[in-house]
């Protein structure tokens, strides 16, 4: 007679603190995922320091703390662990718990870049490209960039197929960015999927292919990234490579605008204005378009002028 058996999981605290932290097999519980990383990091596991840090930073699972948060990521770097330099790094580039100071982020940054963790020059590089403590250079956010891509980092494969994309840096080049995009592709990058079904849809550098944007976009919607669950959204919404679908619309713009997307907001408010998919209602459409508009789309503080509802 076969038995049946519960689900096993590794007994390292940390590997089942991260299930919970992500709900992965488990029911999400962020303050059982703090308990386990505490017990891991006071087994003196860098991992463990690493990510119960990282909680006190961000308060997920504990109250916020900048200064355990600071102590626990200095024992991990006790450890030499190349994690942890990364995220003081972050500290230091944000200013949390400890004076903003872009010099010495960087310094930690490439510490732990030069130790292979790839982060740590994508972090740089990012400075360099959003003018974060430093002087806008994008020459030096590609030298980065390439020093991470060099090691198969997918984020950076991602960031230098978007500036060929839309020549930031560089001269524009559909061809390279589709060959970076294809990279970071591989490694199941959401972003990667999600621009190449715009490459696709709009055909920058590629045949026009509505059918591989929409299989693009799915892939992007189901990692649950954003930006991804929107444009699948809108393709329901206008009947672009797929049957036109209202529900699958509006559950798709729900799932972005879950994320703060305040494009897939105002889209809400438009088909409760019009009764796409649902009944119409104008304040329901309202309260949509307030919300996109306090996150600053345009698009919906100009619905609200027009609905007379500023």
């Amino acid at each position: 007679m076969l038995e049946s058996r519960r689900p096993r999981f590794s007994r390292s605290p940390i590997s089942i603190g991260r299930l919970y932290l992500v709900g992965t097999g488990v029911e999400k519980d962020e303050r059982r995922a703090a308990e386990l990383f505490l017990k891991s990091a006071q087994q003196g596991c860098a991992d463990g320091q690493t990510a119960l840090g990282w909680s006190f930073a961000t308060g997920l699972g504990v109250q916020k703390d900048p200064a355990k948060a600071m102590y626990y990521l200095r024992l991990a770097n006790d450890q030499n662990w190349a994690k942890a330099k990364v995220l003081i790094g972050s500290l230091y580039r944000s200013g949390i718990g400890v004076p903003k100071n872009p010099t010495e982020a960087m310094r930690w940054f490439r510490e732990a870049g030069d130790q292979g963790e790839t982060r740590g020059y994508t972090q740089i590089a990012g400075m360099f490209a959003y003018a974060d403590g430093v002087e806008q250079n994008y020459d030096e956010s590609l030298k980065w960039f390439y020093k991470a891509a060099d090691k198969a980092d997918a984020e950076a494969q991602y960031s230098i197929g978007l500036m060929s994309l839309k020549g930031i840096g560089v001269k524009q080049d559909y061809d390279i960015a589709l060959g970076w995009y294809r990279l970071a592709e591989k490694q199941g990058s959401p972003q990667a999927f999600n621009d190449l079904g715009q490459m696709y849809e709009n055909g920058w550098g590629v045949k026009q292919d509505n059918d591989q944007a929409i299989k693009y976009y799915r892939k992007a919607a189901a990692t649950g990234y954003a930006a991804g669950q929107y444009n699948l959204g809108l393709a329901y919404l206008n009947g672009t490579g797929v049957q036109q679908d209202y529900k699958a619309a509006m559950d798709s713009f729900k799932l972005a605008a879950q994320q703060g997307d305040m494009a897939a907001k105002y889209n809400i408010g438009v088909m409760y204005q019009n009764g796409w998919g649902v009944d119409a209602d104008r304040n329901e459409a309202i309260t949509w378009y307030r919300v996109a508009a306090e996150g600053g789309f345009a698009d919906a503080k100009q619905a609200l002028q027009d609905a007379g509802a500023e």
